[in-house]
């Protein structure tokens, strides 16, 4: 019910001709849903809030998890997920308001004893940006930290940054590459079509 209620609490409050994005989808939400529900899972960090989907799936799969988010939250329908999920699932978000090649690096700062189980990398899509994402993140990193970069599809625009980023990852040997889901399922490789795929890994220290 509250996701529903989110879904349409977001079109509702969405400015008309703001872009919107509208996040992780059914197959991916039970994906991220099963990495909170696991045992060794308590805290998550996510680069890019937007609408709260990939949120509201991490909190909904455990009462014991916690979710920091980074995002612009420039829009409107930002500020409306934001209190839909404090009034779901309260004290247990923390969403950063500003760009995270700034943000993350000043958290990690001043957090310095903070680690994280699980980082979902799904902000900017630029190679530039979605490879500083990764390595401005690995400081809130244990070499058990389950790191997720959404949008591995090269063959879309928003998915080439995200899938460079990652590929020069493994090449230089920061990340530890484990799997591949294409549409929720494990695959060797993603290739189209694909309503979304993402990579799975950990950092190497």
């Amino acid at each position: 019910m509250g996701l529903q209620e989110l879904e349409t609490l977001v079109n509702q409050t969405a400015t008309a001709g703001e872009p919107f994005e509208r996040g992780a989808d059914e197959a991916e939400q039970k994906y991220l849903s099963s990495l909170a529900a696991r045992p060794s899972t308590r805290t998550i960090c996510e680069v890019g809030f937007n609408a709260g989907f990939s949120s509201w799936a991490f909190l909904s799969a455990s009462p014991d998890t916690t979710v920091v988010s980074f995002d612009l939250a420039a829009y409107a329908y930002s500020s409306a997920a934001k209190a839909h999920i404090d009034e779901h699932f309260p004290a247990r978000h923390t969403l950063i308001q500003g760009d995270s090649h700034t943000t993350v690096a000043a958290y990690a700062k001043e957090h310095a004893d903070i680690r994280f189980d699980v980082i979902f990398v799904d902000g900017d899509h630029s190679v530039e940006g979605a490879r500083a994402d990764l390595e401005d993140l690995r400081a809130l990193a244990t070499p058990d930290t389950v790191v997720i970069m959404d949008d591995i599809t090269p063959w879309l625009w928003f998915g080439e940054g995200p899938t460079q980023a990652w590929q020069e990852a493994i090449d230089s040997r920061k990340i530890l590459h484990t799997q591949y889901f294409r549409d929720g399922e494990p695959v060797d490789e993603v290739s189209p079509p694909a309503a979304r795929a993402w990579a799975e890994g950990r950092y190497a220290f």
